[in-house]
């Protein structure tokens, strides 16, 4: 299987296994939607939670953990979701075209190639 190289079928219909190998596909978008809105809150969680209720140490808390907090990382760490989600939908769609045939064979490559 060569990146770039799509195709077409004509009168492809799925079996259960690719119904279900979408399925696995379809989890794994969710999965990575929902990380992505879950590593969007930690910063704030981490800078804010578990104040005190004295305001002027509060402020300071809270300024030196903006300072302090690890932005590269959580940068890196924002950046690298949506790949980790093609990497899992290319291993789902590598291992089906392995264990298929025929036109469902041929419909994973293509799926394949189009991540």
């Amino acid at each position: 299987m060569s990146k770039g190289n799509f195709c077409h079928l004509q009168g492809f219909e799925p079996s259960e296994r690719t119904l279900q190998y979408i399925e696995q596909m379809n989890d794994t978008v969710e999965m990575a939607n929902l990380l992505d809105k879950l590593i969007s809150v930690v910063p704030f969680f981490q800078i804010f939670a578990g104040r005190g209720t004295y305001k002027a140490a509060e402020l300071i808390s809270t300024g030196y953990q903006v300072t302090t907090y690890n932005w590269e990382l959580y940068a890196n760490t924002v950046k690298s979701i949506p790949e980790i989600k093609r990497k899992k939908l290319e291993d789902i769609a590598g291992t089906a075209s392995i264990y298929t045939h025929g036109k469902e064979r041929r419909f994973w490559e293509c799926v394949y190639n189009a991540l």
